[in-house]
């Protein structure tokens, strides 16, 4: 082998090890990104449970006695305000984490085959909620009363006065 080629094939060599390296780097820089994301969500996350948690912790303080059936009225209003409340709390994440992707995007902090995949995956993730959120309308739709619609409080305080009234 001549010392032409052996130059050649060690240039050939440095440069795939420069690109290697600087695919690395991007990498690693994308992966503390994402681990800075994920705290920050996580963050987010626990202070929401504790608000949660002490809303919750109030509503249990403010209940009044009722007859049977009112409690279980309670009980029930109680489980579908924590899982509306759950519901909206992944919309406002599903909010934040596309603007950070947004944000990511526009300022070109991530890769374009990085943003293909999360916009991707965002958008399918999407797409299932609102099928979801379709059927359960539907259904609910074909329930007696379904054309009432009325804030819980109004409801408990209703039934309330006419518990007052039959006594």
């Amino acid at each position: 082998m001549e010392k032409g080629d052996k130059e050649a094939i060690q240039e050939l060599i440095d440069d795939i090890h420069s690109r290697h390296k600087k695919q690395l780097d991007s990498v690693s820089q994308e992966l503390q990104h994402t681990k800075a994301t994920l705290d920050s969500v996580r963050k987010i996350n626990q202070e929401k449970s504790q608000r949660e948690e002490q809303l919750l912790t109030q509503l249990e303080q403010s209940k009044y006695q009722a007859d049977q059936w009112q409690a279980k009225v309670q009980t029930w209003l109680d489980e579908v305000l924590k899982s509306v409340h759950g519901g909206l709390q992944g919309l406002d994440m599903l909010n934040q984490l596309r603007e950070t992707v947004e944000m990511e995007i526009a300022t070109g902090q991530i890769s374009s085959e990085a943003a293909e995949l999360m916009v991707g995956t965002y958008m399918f993730s999407i797409e299932q909620l609102a099928q979801g959120y379709a059927v359960l309308l539907q259904d609910a739709m074909q329930l007696p009363y379904a054309d009432i619609r009325r804030v819980p409080q109004d409801v408990l305080a209703d039934l309330a006065a006419a518990a007052d009234d039959a006594q």
